[in-house]
């Protein structure tokens, strides 16, 4: 699979079970400590604004200091699938991968290492989501596997900044490639 496929179909993953959030459901409590569904898509969203502003050369600290606070559920979920689409659009666009974008916690970071940033916090989210609304959590299989294989050069450097858990044992030695991704993240799926 392309890598920019893969982004896509990580983005429709969220979308699923996003699509399905009745106004009821805002304030379930997610799998992510401390964060509401509201939360976690606000968070979303914030990651798709953030990298669109590293690609206009913004630093870290701009983007914070330009960011609303929460938003109200509706306006932060139109805001994730405007910004989603615009990042899709932009990483599309040839010299996209390899151009350097500047990243809080990296030196030498490239397009192609936002993607599978954005790509790999997609399939995770969309996990946290379907887990919150009690719904099917499968993840597409083929973007699975390429964002755990994608991933794994990178995990201490979260690990680093205190936003990712350890990781989890795995329950047996013939995990799904699901499985493994969940709990290399912390999870317990």
């Amino acid at each position: 699979m392309e890598l920019r496929d893969a982004l896509e179909s990580s983005f429709r993953e969220f979308d699923r079970r996003l699509d399905t959030v009745e106004p009821t459901q805002w304030t379930l409590d997610t799998p992510c400590e401390g964060w509401t569904v509201r939360e976690l898509v606000d968070h979303v969203w914030f990651g798709c604004m953030a990298y669109l502003r590293f690609f206009e050369g913004s630093s870290y600290r701009q983007v914070v200091a330009g960011r609303p606070p929460t938003l109200a559920p509706a306006v932060a979920a139109e805001k994730y699938r405007t910004d989603a689409a615009a990042l899709v659009t932009l990483l599309r666009a040839p010299g996209s991968l390899e151009r350097e974008v500047r990243y809080p916690t990296r030196e030498h970071t490239t397009g192609a290492d936002l993607l599978v940033f954005r790509m790999w916090d997609n399939l995770m989210h969309a996990w946290d989501l379907a887990q919150a609304l009690h719904i099917d959590d499968h993840l597409d299989d083929e973007v699975v596997a390429l964002s755990y294989e994608l991933i794994l050069p990178h995990l201490d450097m979260y690990r680093d900044t205190g936003h990712l858990a350890d990781p989890q044992p795995l329950r047996s030695g013939n995990a799904t490639t699901q499985a493994r991704l969940l709990r290399l993240s912390g999870r317990t799926g």
